[in-house]
């Protein structure tokens, strides 16, 4: 016989949805989404097993905790309301650490993290984005809202940026939070990223590509999320016991946007020297003597001011910037990595390759496929 599964959700994307709709198709389930379309919580459950996340409303929460205790449920997500029953979820702090690491490699000195929820969700992502902060002898200020829809937020961050310092890195709790500071700032005279740039949490491309800066976003895996969530249902209506932890699964990747596209420097050399790399990316071998030179500066001061600013070596920051504009070529053409490689100034096809892989842990080729089959 088939079984029937219900899922119950506050807030679903379509990933989420896919997750659980190809188990359910692979296990021949009855899988009943209507409550997500109607919006309401169903008055009768009549299902061999429940999935439900985001159930911030009191009518699904009520629904859930009274249903959890007569079938099999699953959580997918954080655990907010206690409820007690097997979930699947993000590492929530490694969001929050990656989000550090990237603002980190642009140059950043001065942070804040943006929320507007004292979800655990939001709290551990602020723990990891403090803990990586800390570990560079750095902290982060917190900008916390009361509310994500508030008709006054935009003011109220606004009256915040006046205390802010320049250039800040900010981590959004999410990316419609990260639209809200960038659309903030642009108006009140913050250029973004140069004065301000700003990392959300989802990489939803209604909101990171068509905000006024696209969004740089951590990208999670919300249909493998949900994808273990049903099959961690489909153990328990089995009869099978529940696993004694909680499956953690890693956020997928950083996807890098306008809106932190800008290396955040405050002396004048190692500007003079950036733009040099810049301009020089593909047509000279860049060594740091060279780039020195061009500077105006020694070779040692270079490497002293690239690491109190950038905290990275000339060197590094030129690979870093060729395997950048690699990953434009990959994901824009459909010239071969060969040309790829020259294109980015690689002297040859093996050191492109080897320093792609150590940069991104995919090859070039590998690594391209994989983008597209995920756009």
């Amino acid at each position: 016989m088939r079984k029937h599964v219900i899922v119950i959700a506050g807030w679903h994307d379509y990933n989420q949805l896919m997750g659980f709709c190809r188990y359910a198709h692979e296990a021949g389930w009855t899988l009943d989404t209507t409550s997500l379309f109607q919006g309401a919580a169903p008055r009768h459950c009549r299902a061999d097993g429940m999935l439900t996340t985001n159930i911030f409303r009191s009518d699904l929460r009520s629904f859930v905790r009274k249903t959890a205790r007569i079938i099999p449920s699953v959580l997918h997500g954080c655990d907010d309301l206690k409820l007690g029953i097997p979930r699947v979820e993000c590492d929530e702090a490694a969001i929050g650490r990656m989000a550090a690491q990237h603002l980190l490699d642009q140059g950043h000195k001065h942070f804040a993290f943006f929320n507007y929820s004292s979800a655990i969700h939001a709290r551990r992502r602020l723990e990891g984005f403090r803990q990586r902060l800390r570990e560079a002898d750095r902290d982060c200020m917190v900008l916390s809202h009361h509310s994500a829809t508030s008709a006054n937020m935009a003011e109220w961050l606004a009256a915040r940026l006046k205390t802010l310092p320049k250039p800040l890195g900010l981590f959004a709790v999410d990316d419609t939070l990260a639209a809200e500071a960038i659309e903030a700032a642009l108006d009140h005279g913050w250029r973004v990223p140069e004065d301000m740039a700003v990392v959300g949490v989802g990489n939803f491309d209604l909101i990171c590509k068509y905000s006024r800066r696209p969004v740089t976003s951590v990208a999670l895996p919300m249909e493998q999320l949900s994808y273990e969530s049903a099959a961690l249902l489909d153990r328990l209506m089995k009869g099978r016991p529940a696993p004694t932890g909680t499956l953690v699964l890693q956020p997928t990747e950083l996807i890098t946007r306008t809106s932190t596209d800008h290396l955040a420097m405050t002396h004048p050399s190692v500007k003079r020297a950036v733009d040099y790399i810049s301009t020089h990316l593909v047509t000279k071998p860049l060594k740091p003597r060279q780039i020195a030179q061009a500077t105006g500066i020694s070779t040692s001061l270079l490497y002293t001011l690239f690491h109190e600013e950038l905290r990275c070596t000339p060197s590094a920051l030129v690979q870093r910037l060729r395997i950048r504009r690699a990953c434009h070529l990959l994901m824009s053409t459909p010239d071969k990595i060969d040309t790829i490689s020259e294109q980015c100034g690689f002297a040859t096809l093996r050191t492109f390759q080897r320093t792609f892989v150590r940069e991104q842990g995919l090859y070039p080729q590998a690594w391209r496929q994989c983008q597209h089959k995920g756009a």
